[in-house]
C-alpha cells in the first residue's frame, strides 16, 4: 500500500492508507501438501484456508501486526472491542449483499454465496476473534516519542505500570500527548523508543509485579531517573553522552550496537517451530529416519534470533540404534557472544565401524557370517557441552566450548571389536573424557540449496583428557575447505573441490578418537570409519550440473546431476604404506522449490559400490 495524507485543518492532518494490491482477498490456501507444509514450515502459517472461523491468529496477520503496533500505541482492550462492536453492527447484512452484487456477474455463483456466508459467520464472531487478537497482540506493547525532546513518565503500581510521553519546550514539560496503562497479566514486555534529541526518562512507584520494560534513548544525551530500576533495561549508544542520574537497580547497558539503538517498526517478538524430516538409506545404517524440531525465538535481538532450541532424534533399523540431541543458543548473553548448551545421547545399539589401526586395513565383510556386522562396535554414549558463540556478518562463526563425555564399548562375541581388543579387558570400561575445544567455520553461497559461487571453511582443534587417568591426554586439529565455482555464464555446470584433515597430536587416544576415512569423511565408496589412523587427509571433486527448472501439477521441481572422485588415506605409527585409496562415482538430486530435496548416489572404490539415498525438508 501507499499513505495519502489529508490535512483536515491547519493542526490536524489524517493519513489514509491506499491499496496497490487487492487480490487474494478471499483466499483459499487447501489440499494435502499444505496442510503438511504448514505443520513443517512456520511462514506456510500465513496460507490459511478463509473459513468461517479463524483458527490461528497468530498467522493471520502475520505482516500487519507490525503496522498495528507502531499505530495503536495507545488502545486498551476495551477501544478494540468497542470498534469491533461498531463494526458488527454496521456491517449488516444488507451492506454485505449490496458489497458482492459488485463482483462480475460471472463469478457471482455457488463460490460467491459460500464466501458470503463465511464473511457473515466471521462477521458475528468479531467481538470474540477482536478479544483473542488483542490478547495475542498486547503480549508486547511498543511506544515512540518523537524526534524531539520527550519526557517519559514511567509510573508503577500494583499489576500495572502506567506510561506517559510529553515534549518538553524551551525546558518545560507539555501536556501529555500519549498515556497507556499496562496490566501485568496482559503485557509480557514494553518497549520505549526515545529516538533523536534529548529525551528524559522517569520511573516512580513501588508497586508488585511490574512488567518488564526495555528503554532505548535514542541519539544525543538522554537522561535516566530510576527511583525504581526493578524489571527494566536500558539500551543506549557508547560514543554518545548520556546522564544516569540514579539507576535504582535497572540493568544499563551503552553499546554502540546500530540493531539494538536503531527503532524499526518491523521488529517483533516471534516464535517459531520448524519440524525437519529426514530419510536416508546407505548400507551402514540401513534405513535412517531424522526427526529435527527447531524452535526460534525472536525478540529485542532479531539478527538472526533471540534464541534457538534445536532438539533432534534419528532411528536406525539396521542396528536398531537411536540417537536424541539437544542444542540451545541464547543470543547476546556475554556481550556480543551467545551462550550454547548442548547434549546427545545415544542407545546401546547405536554403532559405529573398527577394521583396526592402519591404511591397509582389510575389510572382510563378505567372508564373514556376521557380513556388516561383523566391523560394527555397539557404543554408548552421553555428552554434554557448555560453551560461547561469536556469529560474524559474513557468514564466520566462532565456538569455544568446554564438554565431558561418557562412553560405553560393547563386548560383543564373534565381532572384530572383541578379537582386536582381546587382550584390552579396559577397552569395554565406561570411560569419561572432558575436553576444550574451539570450532571456526565460515560459508558463504549464492544458494545454499544449490550453489554455483561459494565456500566453506572450517578449522576445528581442542583437547581430550580421560577424566579416570589424565596422563591420558591428546590434541586435535580438523581442517576442512570447499569450492564452488561455476564454469559456465549460465552457472549451470559447476565444479566443486573439497579437502579434509584429521590430526591427532600425541598416541594417548581410544579407536573410537582416532582419525577416520570413510563415508562421511571423505571417502563416498567406503564404509564410515573404513580407515581410522593418527592423521588423515581427503581429497575431492565433482562436476555437478543443473537442468532449467520445470513446473509440474504438484510443485516446481529442478533436476541435477553430478559425477566424481575422492582419493585419501591414513597414517599410522610404525606403518609403511603408500597407498591412496579412490573412489569414483555420480549420482542425481531433485529440488523442490529449495526446500524439498532427494538425493541418490553412487560411488565404487576398492570395497566395491556403495549406494546412498536421501530424501528430506531444507529449511
Amino acid at each position: 500500500w501507499r499513505w495519502s495524507r489529508f490535512d483536515i485543518s491547519e493542526d490536524k492532518k489524517i493519513y489514509r492508507p491506499i491499496p496497490r494490491d487487492r487480490d487474494q482477498v478471499f483466499s483459499n490456501y487447501d489440499g494435502a501438501l499444505l496442510d503438511v507444509l504448514r505443520t513443517l514450515a512456520p511462514t506456510t502459517g500465513q496460507l490459511q484456508k478463509y473459513g468461517r472461523e479463524i483458527k490461528d491468529l497468530k498467522w493471520l496477520n502475520t505482516a500487519g501486526i507490525k503496522l498495528d503496533r507502531t499505530l495503536i500505541q495507545q488502545a486498551g482492550k476495551e477501544v478494540w472491542l468497542e470498534q469491533a462492536k461498531y463494526l458488527q453492527e454496521n456491517l449488516t447484512d444488507a451492506v454485505i449483499d449490496n458489497a458482492f452484487l459488485k463482483l462480475p456477474k460471472e463469478v457471482q455463483d455457488d463460490t460467491s454465496e459460500e464466501i458470503k456466508a463465511k464473511l457473515k459467520a466471521r462477521r458475528d464472531d468479531m467481538i470474540t476473534v477482536a478479544g483473542r487478537y488483542y490478547d495475542y497482540f498486547s503480549k508486547l506493547v511498543i511506544i515512540t516519542g518523537t524526534d524531539k525532546d520527550d519526557l517519559f513518565e514511567i509510573t508503577r503500581g500494583n499489576g500495572t505500570t502506567k506510561i506517559s510521553v510529553s515534549r518538553i519546550k524551551d525546558g518545560e514539560k507539555q501536556p501529555p500527548f500519549k498515556e497507556r496503562i499496562i496490566k501485568s497479566n496482559e503485557t509480557k514486555e514494553v518497549w520505549i523508543y526515545g529516538l533523536d534529541d534529548d529525551d528524559r526518562f522517569v520511573v516512580n512507584g513501588k508497586g508488585s509485579n511490574p512488567v518488564f520494560i526495555r528503554i532505548i534513548g535514542g541519539q544525543n544525551n538522554d537522561s535516566y531517573i530510576f527511583e525504581n530500576g526493578r524489571a527494566i533495561k536500558v539500551h543506549d549508544h557508547e560514543s554518545k553522552p548520556n546522564t544516569v542520574v540514579k539507576k535504582g537497580g535497572a540493568s544499563i547497558r551503552f553499546r554502540d550496537d546500530y540493531e539494538i539503538n536503531n527503532y524499526d517498526y518491523e521488529k517483533n517478538i516471534n516464535r517459531s517451530n520448524s519440524i525437519i524430516p529426514f530419510i536416508g538409506v546407505n548400507p551402514d545404517d540401513g534405513l535412517k529416519l531424522v526427526l529435527a524440531d527447531v524452535y526460534t525465538i525472536k525478540g529485542f535481538k532479531t539478527s538472526p534470533f533471540h534464541q534457538k532450541h534445536s532438539f533432534g532424534a534419528a532411528y536406525y533399523f539396521a542396528t536398531e540404534g537411536f540417537y536424541i540431541g539437544y542444542n540451545g543458543e541464547f543470543a547476546d548473553v556475554f556481550g556480543n557472544w551467545n551462550l550454547l548448551i548442548s547434549g546427545n545421547f545415544t542407545s546401546e545399539n547405536f554403532t559405529r565401524n573398527f577394521f583396526g589401526f592402519g591404511n591397509e586395513t582389510e575389510n572382510n565383510e563378505d567372508e564373514e557370517e556376521l557380513e556388516l556386522d561383523f566391523n560394527r562396535v555397539k557404543t554408548g554414549i552421553l555428552n554434554g557441552r557448555l560453551g560461547m558463540v561469536r556469529n560474524g556478518e559474513y557468514g564466520s562463526r566462532l565456538v569455544v566450548s568446554v564438554g565431558i563425555e561418557s562412553t560405553e564399548i560393547e563386548d560383543t562375541p564373534g565381532r572384530f571389536i572383541s578379537e582386536f581388543f582381546m587382550d584390552s579387558p579396559e577397552t569395554f570400561k565406561t570411560m569419561t573424557f572432558a575436553n576444550v575445544d574451539m570450532d571456526y567455520s565460515y560459508e558463504s553461497f549464492d544458494n545454499k540449496a544449490n550453489p554455483t559461487r561459494g565456500a566453506v571453511f572450517r578449522l576445528k582443534g581442542g583437547v581430550r583428557t580421560n577424566v579416570d587417568d589424565s596422563e591420558r591426554i591428546y590434541g586435535y586439529v580438523q581442517p576442512a575447505i570447499e569450492f564452488y565455482n561455476s564454469l559456465t555464464r549460465n552457472r549451470k555446470l559447476v565444479l566443486r573441490t573439497m579437502a579434509q584433515g584429521q590430526f591427532n597430536i600425541g598416541d594417548e587416544f581410544e579407536f573410537y578418537q582416532a582419525a577416520v576415512l570413510g563415508a562421511g569423511t571423505g571417502l563416498r565408496g567406503y564404509r564410515t570409519e573404513r580407515f581410522s589412523g593418527e592423521s588423515a587427509l581427503a581429497l575431492g571433486a565433482d562436476l555437478r550440473f543443473s537442468f532449467p527448472k520445470f513446473k509440474t501439477g504438484l510443485l516446481p521441481l529442478q533436476l541435477g546431476i553430478f559425477g566424481g572422485f575422492d582419493v585419501g588415506r591414513v597414517w599410522f605409527d610404525g606403518e609403511d604404506s603408500d597407498i591412496w585409496h579412490n573412489d569414483v562415482g555420480g549420482g542425481l538430486w531433485i529440488n523442490a522449490v529449495d526446500a524439498l530435496t532427494l538425493d541418490l548416489g553412487a560411488f565404487t572404490g576398492d570395497d566395491g559400490i556403495r549406494i546412498v539415498f536421501g530424501f528430506g525438508v531444507s529449511l
